[in-house]
């Protein structure tokens, strides 16, 4: 595998030196996103690679120009369904984190203050669904279908999060509601999926960010 990546892999350095300034200068999330390439050799073949490379140049001179503002919006459908998520754009600066020492109700752990700096990214609207983790956690509503060029996705080849013991939401979950009971682990797959289904780097949001 590792020979595999080698090979197709013709500009390497180009395409990582790309992905980095991305990172760093348009930080991508999900339940939480960003934009849409994946990390990994696994989906680059030759056949995609000058493709992916002028996709990412575009990106990147969208990103420096400038062109998006805050509470801009876009839809991320989830191939195979009829489900989307919604992102709203934030923009990057600076705030002050923390309570300040002399607020009423103020606990210890809502300090010191500091300054933190965020660059811009998108986050979803809404809290993920319980549309949009059932696709992940039950294979009967996923499809053998990605919006990854050059790549293929089989929903066998999918680990899901264990059954629970009961129903975590206690009758109160369902479509159109938020999704509940889930670990961290299973939140961070179900970013993981979503950038293998999607095609765009999904992760959970910094504290910073949220």
């Amino acid at each position: 595998m590792e020979e595999m990546c080698k090979r197709y892999k013709p500009r390497p350095l180009r395409l990582a030196e790309m992905r980095k300034r991305l990172t760093n200068r348009y930080v991508t999330l999900g339940v939480l996103i960003s934009m849409s390439w994946v990390l990994g050799c696994r989906h680059t073949t030759p056949g995609n690679q000058e493709a992916r490379t002028s996709e990412l140049n575009k990106q990147l001179q969208s990103i420096e120009a400038g062109s998006y503002k805050a509470g801009d919006t876009r839809s991320i459908n989830i191939p195979g369904t009829d489900v989307s998520i919604k992102m709203v754009y934030v923009p990057g600066g600076e705030y002050t984190i923390g309570s300040p020492a002399g607020e009423d109700g103020r606990t210890e752990d809502e300090g010191p203050q500091r300054v933190v700096t965020i660059s811009p990214y998108w986050i979803s609207q809404f809290e993920a669904s319980d549309d949009e983790y059932s696709i992940f956690r039950f294979a009967d509503r996923d499809a053998d279908t990605t919006a990854v060029v050059g790549a293929t996705y089989s929903v066998d080849g999918v680990s899901r999060p264990s059954p629970p013991y009961e129903d975590p939401a206690f009758g109160l979950g369902g479509s159109g509601k938020p999704a509940v009971g889930m670990t961290q682990w299973g939140a961070l797959h179900f970013a993981h999926w979503l950038t293998e289904k999607t095609g765009v780097f999904f992760r959970l949001p910094t504290e910073a960010e949220w």
